[in-house]
């Protein structure tokens, strides 16, 4: 059995990490420019708190702040703050431009690719590629939900896959433009219910590795359907499917349609 390898995100996250400290070491340096020398000192009594200006680092007391000139303590504290804070930020960066200059991630579908064929056929491969890892995915069989034989109305895809709808047809039209593999009411098991549901689409997304699936709620307008679907989202949640992770939830009336646009959006959002 092949190993099924995630995707490697070090790089991403370190880069996504660099940016975010460095957006913030930004603001801590404008805060720091033109700001008085010197450091605040405070001392508390039983009665009140007394902010003191120390220039002088051999100067232990310091000036005392009147209360009328509070914005001089404040503006010393955030000095401080500041200071400190990016510090700590310049540090961590540090580690991390380290980090991105020495850490080189291999290939390691190439090693095997690189290989002849005599030497191949010796060897048992441990990482499937996305085209290994999406025909092993595909061939799995299942047994959909079917049609009732009485449903006269036939709706199909550009590839002639029957479905239930026209708002269905430019879901799956547009999974196919983007090459994204799907499953169409394939069955997925609940466990804390012990029952069987299908949902509209099952899809994967090849470059993370992962399952998501797709209810398009297409008659929100009906109360009676609507009650029914919200429980069906709150079996999905106890089950471990979130919208916005795992699960992809689309839905409309008969006065407000599902758009194109929308579904080509969410294709790449989640699934690209």
């Amino acid at each position: 059995m092949k190993y099924v390898m995630k995707p490697n995100k070090v790089l991403t996250e370190l880069k996504r990490r660099e940016y975010e400290l460095e957006k913030l070491a930004y603001q801590c340096k404008q805060s720091l420019q033109n700001v008085p020398k010197g450091k605040l000192r405070i001392n508390q009594t039983k009665n009140r708190i007394q902010y003191y200006y120390r220039i002088n680092p051999k100067d232990r007391i310091g000036s005392y702040i009147h209360e009328d000139n509070i914005e001089l303590a404040s503006t010393l504290a955030q000095k401080d703050y500041d200071e400190k804070l990016n510090k700590a930020i310049e540090s961590e960066l540090e580690v991390i431009h380290k980090m991105l200059k020495q850490y080189q991630p291999s290939n390691y579908y190439d090693i095997f690719d690189a290989m002849n064929r005599n030497r191949q056929e010796l060897i048992t491969k441990r990482l499937q590629n996305d085209e290994e890892f999406i025909a092993d995915w595909m061939k799995e069989e299942y047994e959909g939900l079917g049609f009732d034989i009485n449903d006269k109305i036939e709706h199909y895809t550009a590839k002639g896959e029957r479905v239930r709808s026209k708002s269905e047809i430019i879901i799956a039209n547009t999974l196919c433009h983007y090459n994204i593999p799907y499953k169409y009411e394939a069955p997925l098991y609940l466990n804390n219910q012990g029952k069987v549901v299908y949902p509209d689409f099952t899809c994967l997304n090849v470059r993370e590795r992962k399952e998501i699936i797709w209810e398009h709620l297409g008659m929100m307008g009906k109360e009676d359907y609507a009650n029914k679907n919200v429980k069906k989202m709150e079996s999905y949640s106890v089950n471990g499917y979130h919208q916005g992770d795992n699960l992809i939830m689309t839905m409309e009336t008969q006065t407000v349609p599902i758009s194109s646009v929308m579904v080509e959006n969410i294709v790449k959002r989640y699934l690209l």
